[in-house]
C-alpha cells in the first residue's frame, strides 16, 4: 500500500469555539478545532528533526519468527517550498546496530536546497530507507503523522465523521471522533493500485484541538493494516509531538504478519538564517 501524502492547508483562518466541560460537541466543532491545530503543528514541526527507533517483527500466522529488524533514523516533516503542501520523510542511518550511512543530518540540510533539488533528494532518501521495511507487504504509510492529513480542510470532504465519546483516560476534555473515507479514488492505494479506503479514530482535545492519538485502519481482500500513533506535549515547540507508533499488518492466507513499534525522541529544531548557518 502506498501514498504520496500531499496535505493542503487552507490559507483562510478557521474560526472555532472551544468545547466547554459538560457539553456534547458536534463533529463539525471538533474538526474545526483540529484543522486549526494541525496547521499550527505543521508550521512548528516542519523545521524539527526527530530520532526514530523502529523495531519490526515478521512472523508466520502461527507465530513462528521469520525476521526481526531494528533501525534508527532521522524523521522530518518537510514543507514543500512556500506552498501549503508537506511530506514526512524517514532517513535510516543504522540497522541492527550497524551504521548504513554517515550520521550527518541529511534531512535537515534539505532546508538549504532549492525546491526542485530538495524534493528529488528527499524522495530518494525516502525510497532508500523504505528498503529496510521487512515482510512481504510494500508500504509507505508507516509514519506517525500520516492520519493528520485527513483532518485538514482540503481533505475533510473526502470523509464522514462522527463523535464517539469522551475519553477521560486521554485527557479531561478529549473526544474520540470516528472517520471513514467515502471519496474515490482513495488517498491510499492498495494491491494492483486499487482503492483502499481509510477509516479509524482521532482523539481530539475539545479546547485546543490538539491531537492526542490517531488510529488508521486499512483493509482489502488481501491485507489488513492497523496503525496507531500517540502524541505528547513538548513545551519547546508548544505542540504535541509524536512519541510512539504501533503497527499491525496481516497478509491473508499463509503469508504471515508484521508487527512494528517506533519511538521518537532527541527532537532538534533547525533554522536557516541570513548567513545560512545550521543551528541546533
Amino acid at each position: 500500500m502506498c501514498c504520496r501524502l500531499v496535505a493542503c492547508l487552507l490559507a483562510a483562518a478557521v474560526l472555532s469555539t472551544p468545547v466547554l466541560a459538560g457539553e456534547n460537541p458536534s463533529s463539525k466543532t471538533l474538526l474545526a478545532l483540529a484543522s486549526r491545530y494541525v496547521r499550527t503543528f505543521v508550521d512548528r514541526f516542519s523545521n524539527v528533526v526527530a530520532e526514530e527507533h523502529y523495531v519490526q517483527d515478521w512472523k508466520t500466522n502461527t507465530g513462528i519468527a521469520l525476521m526481526r529488524r531494528e533501525s534508527t533514523a532521522d524523521f522530518h516533516l518537510a514543507r514543500i517550498g512556500d506552498s501549503s503542501e508537506w511530506q514526512a520523510y524517514r532517513d535510516v542511518f543504522e540497522v541492527n546496530g550497524t551504521p548504513v550511512r554517515d550520521r550527518d543530518d541529511r534531512l535537515a540540510k534539505l532546508l538549504f536546497q532549492p525546491l526542485p533539488e530538495a524534493l528529488d533528494q528527499a524522495a530518494a532518501i525516502s525510497a532508500e530507507s523504505a528498503r529496510y521495511n521487512i515482510g512481504n507487504l510494500q508500504r509507505t504509510v508507516n509514519q506517525p503523522l500520516f492520519a493528520l492529513a485527513f483532518l485538514q480542510p482540503a481533505n475533510q470532504g473526502r470523509f464522514s465523521y462522527s463523535v464517539d465519546k469522551l475519553d477521560r483516560s486521554a485527557g479531561e476534555n478529549v473526544w474520540i471522533v470516528d472517520y471513514k473515507e467515502n471519496a474515490r479514488p482513495t488517498l491510499v492505494r492498495g494491491t494492483a493500485n486499487k482503492d483502499l479506503p481509510a477509516r479509524g479514530r482521532f482523539w481530539i482535545d475539545g479546547v485546543s484541538g490538539r491531537i492526542v492519538k490517531t488510529e488508521l485502519l486499512l483493509e482489502d481482500n488481501l491485507q489488513t493494516t492497523e496503525i496507531t500513533a500517540a502524541f505528547r506535549n513538548d513545551d519547546r515547540f508548544q505542540i504535541d509531538v509524536p512519541v510512539e507508533m504501533d503497527e499491525q499488518y496481516k497478509v491473508k492466507g499463509n503469508a504471515g504478519k508484521i508487527a512494528a513499534k517506533a519511538t521518537y525522541g532527541r527532537f532538534r529544531q533547525f533554522e536557516v538564517n541570513t548567513q545560512e548557518i545550521l543551528k541546533k
